[in-house]
């Protein structure tokens, strides 16, 4: 008797084993943030706005050079994610209406394993962009396209983790191996204020994309966690996202973000150029043109 449970259990162990060995190994990742390309006047309306820069979001403002050329960018900070903004001129000149969406490791040095994971899910060349800021290092896993002479908006999704080591300067220890999650990111990032801001979180994403692009936005997904729902993209912890697929190339690919608030709020409603922002209890939308 003894002899058959010891074999029953090595059969059940073995069977267990091989199932799990045939999953696909895919490193978590959030929602860390959508680049949004927006024109001038209405990045500047935003800029301009106290209630913006202060009560809903804390602001940063950057400019790098991207292909010989200047992005101009606005960060809107909540508490677990936020919002890249780019003008359209400069390197971004001709993009107005595009977008990328960065899906954040919450593991730090974890590039090799976002490559692997996202070679399941596509044929697309991709390949790693090391991205060194003051007091962190950054890896971007992205596909392989051209960067020139673009003259439409587009969407491109990138996988990205930071070195250990930002880490260790943000003053997390060793256990950050286990996982880091995006509220814990931010508070590196920017500070204990961003806990008080109103801006929490972007909880569903709407875009339109070409067939193309949602083929490869769709893999990248997959590779980040997400499972796909009723031709919808949904996480257990991350915003719910929502592709429409229509062949235009000149199309917008950014239609509404709906946002997570920290506290409820009466309703309110503000319009900067082509974005309106429609606030009520808990909950806020911005819609684009």
């Amino acid at each position: 008797m003894k002899i058959k449970l010891t074999f029953i259990f090595a059969l059940i162990i073995t069977l267990l084993y091989g199932c799990s060995s045939e999953k696909e190994y895919v490193p978590q990742s959030f929602l860390g943030h959508v680049d949004i390309v927006l024109d001038t006047a209405t990045v500047r309306a935003l800029a301009a706005d106290g209630f913006i820069r202060g009560e809903f979001s804390m602001v940063f403002y950057d400019t790098i050079i991207m292909v010989d050329q200047r992005s101009y960018d606005m960060y809107i900070i909540g508490t677990e994610n936020f919002l890249h903004i780019s003008e359209a001129r400069g390197f971004y000149g001709t993009q107005e209406g595009g977008m990328n969406v960065i899906l954040q490791s919450k593991k730090p040095d974890m590039k090799d394993s976002l490559i692997g994971a996202w070679k399941k899910f596509t044929t697309y060349a991709v390949e790693v962009n090391p991205s060194k800021g003051q007091g962190y290092e950054l890896f971007e896993v992205l596909p392989v396209i051209g960067w020139t002479n673009i003259q439409h908006p587009r969407i491109i999704p990138f996988l990205t983790t930071y070195s250990a080591e930002s880490f260790k300067t943000w003053g997390y220890p060793d256990s950050v191996s286990r996982g880091l999650s995006m509220k814990s990111v931010m508070f590196a990032l920017a500070g204990p204020s961003v806990d008080y801001v109103l801006f929490k979180k972007i909880d569903e994403l709407y875009i339109s994309a070409t067939s193309k692009e949602a083929e490869l936005l769709a893999s990248a997904l997959l590779a980040g966690g997400y499972e796909e729902e009723g031709g919808s993209y949904v996480h257990p912890s991350s915003a719910k996202i929502i592709i429409n697929v229509l062949d235009n190339e000149s199309m917008k690919r950014i239609s509404k973000i709906k946002l997570k608030l920290n506290r409820s709020v009466p309703q309110t409603e503000k319009t900067y150029g082509k974005v309106k922002l429609s606030l009520n209890n808990d909950a806020g939308w911005m819609y684009f043109e």
